[in-house]
């Protein structure tokens, strides 16, 4: 969908640094595997928005930045997958991001969220900042949340059901990945997040992919250096 956006804001974020944010803790359970991202960092900005072109959309992406899971020595076929992801910096206008799971050579693929908000009006302009979880055990809408978060207003860290790019309807992560066998499971995942606006930022201080263990709500402090 080609939506304008309605508000030009500052490309500077606030740098968390040295600080504490709150990532969701899990139980383990047999079989359970919880594999740590490597290649995070700072999210390239989007195309849109700029030189005259309104549109920010899946049309303008930037380059994504790109997190990689080694996941091996499953033996067991995938039952469920959650992905945990802490935002540092913040990143301002979190319609403008596209974020998307793939298990090794990116196929099966599925979206944790896109475009959110996406409308006649402009996409969300709430901020991403610390812990956020995706799996299919939450039955909390992240659109929903976007929505009723003021501009500029950080949505509140938690647990979050699997959103489609750019329509906001529920996507099942077990769906797409469960009934993986082990030689098809073991590989490298990728966690790709791209921006689709030229006027906000951020990036990403975690990320963590976990197989076949319940994500519950509770939270834990994490310290990002």
């Amino acid at each position: 969908m080609h939506v304008e956006r309605n508000q030009v804001r500052p490309r500077s974020v606030a740098a968390l640094g040295h600080a504490a944010i709150l990532l969701l803790a899990f139980h383990a359970s047999a079989g359970a595997v919880e594999f740590a991202g490597i290649g995070v960092g700072a999210i390239p900005d989007g195309h849109g928005g700029s030189g005259g072109d309104p549109v920010c959309d899946a049309t303008t992406l930037g380059p994504p930045l790109v997190v990689q899971f080694d996941v091996r020595d499953l033996v067991d076929v995938v039952r469920s997958v959650g992905v945990r992801i802490a935002f540092a910096p913040t990143h301002t206008w979190v319609g403008d991001l596209h974020v998307r799971l793939a298990a090794p050579g990116g196929s099966p693929a599925a979206p944790l969220f896109g475009d959110t908000g996406a409308g006649a009006a402009g996409d969300d302009g709430s901020d991403a900042q610390g812990a956020y979880a995706f799996g299919d055990e939450s039955t909390t809408d992240w659109w929903s949340t976007a929505s009723a978060t003021p501009d500029e207003a950080v949505i509140a860290a938690g647990y979050y059901r699997a959103t489609a790019d750019g329509t906001g309807e529920p996507v099942s992560l077990d769906a797409a990945f469960a009934a993986l066998a082990p030689q098809q499971a073991n590989g490298t995942w990728t966690l790709t997040i791209a921006d689709d606006c030229a006027q906000d930022t951020g990036g990403v201080a975690a990320a963590s992919l976990v197989i076949n263990a319940t994500l519950p709500v509770e939270l834990q402090a994490f310290v990002v250096d």
